[in-house]
């Protein structure tokens, strides 16, 4: 199997989880903290399966300032599973602006956006995006179809150029932003559950360039302080756990 270049980085450099391992069997800790974030609170994960997938792209909106947006890939098979990234909002956009959304796990997807406040999460206005038929078409007047296109993500592949570009699809076309996982908000009680590995690593800054504080085995529980902040293809949100602090991956986290 051939692995995409942004893929091998990942790997290589382990940049937010460990290598695979069998899962551990949870031990609880000695430790007689009644924190919640304390290494004896811990949840059953499911084993770590196969290699991620990516999804690359550009993204659009229609004005000169681009506000921060999230952007889905929501699992057709199952609607209430997904991954996100957002972005930062830019001002005077360019005609369009890369995305990169790792740590995919393999099926098939449709691609939206939608404008988020402050916290990540959804405004509740009507404009959304997606890629869509009409973006191939040239979203003139005559380009009518705007369902979303179906995008195959394939272990330890990325897909590239699902461009969300089309925001002129009438309201309802477009799946409604999920709810129920991330963003997570400050104060949140989560867990690690990396569908890749049975660890992720805790990095002392929002970057896979940033040292690792400690890696976080499946299951243990811990606190979201910020977040979500993107960069290199991920969200990221700030935790404490025991007497750690530092970042971790979105996607290996869950509530």
């Amino acid at each position: 199997m051939i692995l995409s270049a942004a893929l091998l980085v990942v790997l290589a450099a382990g940049a937010c989880f460990g290598a695979a391992q069998p899962t551990p069997t949870p031990v609880p800790s000695s430790s007689a903290s009644a924190s919640a974030t304390t290494a004896a609170a811990r949840r059953v994960c499911p084993p770590a399966q196969q290699l991620a997938g990516a999804i690359t792209g550009k993204f659009s909106y229609p004005s000169e300032s681009a506000p921060p947006l999230a952007i889905y890939a929501i699992r057709v098979d199952t609607p209430g599973t997904y991954r996100v990234v957002h972005t930062a909002p830019i001002v005077r956009a360019p005609a369009s602006t890369t995305y990169t959304m790792l740590a995919v796990e393999p099926g098939t997807y449709v691609v939206v956006a939608s404008a988020v406040d402050a916290s990540g999460r959804p405004t509740g206005a009507s404009l959304s995006g997606a890629y869509t038929p009409a973006v191939a078409c040239g979203l003139t007047a005559s380009c009518t179809d705007h369902a979303p296109i179906k995008v195959t993500v394939r272990s330890g592949q990325t897909t590239p150029n699902v461009n969300v570009f089309d925001w002129y699809a009438p309201a309802g076309s477009f799946p409604a932003p999920p709810t129920g996982g991330e963003p997570f908000t400050a104060g949140d009680h989560v867990a690690v559950c990396n569908p890749f590995a049975d660890e992720a690593n805790l990095r002392n800054t929002a970057t896979t360039a940033s040292s690792v504080v400690r890696t976080l085995t499946n299951g243990i529980e811990l606190v979201v302080t910020d977040g979500p902040r993107p960069a290199d293809g991920y969200d990221w949100y700030a935790v404490a756990v025991e007497s750690s602090s530092g970042w971790v991956v979105g996607y290996a986290l869950r509530r």
